[in-house]
Order: structure tokens, then sequence, then C-alpha cells
């Protein structure tokens, strides 16, 4: 594996604070002005849903694999290309080596 445990569990929480802090700010944004977009909402619920994804894909348990692609249905690519989608969001830079 390419990170350690303790990279993923960095990682994870980083993205995990993004989340929160994106959905807050969309929040006071719907509270200030009551007028909230409707593609904030969907960028809402597709970041839910890549974090859930960030976090199955790096749930590994140890019986020997040799990538993260053994366990999981997305390839390094795709899953490169959700960290890219989520930084895209946020507006933030994080990302974690999967090769």
């Amino acid at each position: 594996m390419a990170a350690t445990q303790a990279q993923i569990n960095s990682y994870i929480a980083s993205v995990r604070y993004a989340h929160s802090l994106y959905s807050e700010k969309i929040s006071r944004k719907g509270k200030l002005s009551r007028k909230t977009k409707c593609c904030d909402g969907i960028k809402l619920i597709l970041l839910g849903y890549y974090v859930r994804i960030l976090e199955d894909y790096f749930d590994q348990h140890d019986d020997g694999g040799d990538t993260y692609e053994d366990y999981n249905f997305f390839t390094v690519t795709e899953i490169t290309d959700i960290m890219q989608h989520v930084n895209r969001i946020c507006d933030t830079n994080y990302f974690l080596d999967v090769t």
C-alpha cells in the first residue's frame, strides 16, 4: 500500500472537516439570503456521497492485498478523480497518494 493508516486517517479527517465547513457555508447562505441555488444543494449531496465513497475505499482489511483496487469497485484513476471533485467543491487541496 502506498499510504500508511495514519495518513489515511488524517486525509479522511480533513475531508470530513471540509465537508462540514461547506455544509455550514451553504446553511449560512440560506439563512441570510433565503435564496440558495439548486446547484448548491446538489453539490452538497454529491459531496456527502463522495466522502462516503472515500471512507469506504480506504477502509482496508489486511488480507495481503497489494493495491486498493483488490477490494474496491473503483480504480485508482477513478478515486483520484473523486478526490479532485471533493477539492473542487470544497475549494481545498487534499490528496492522498493511492498508487
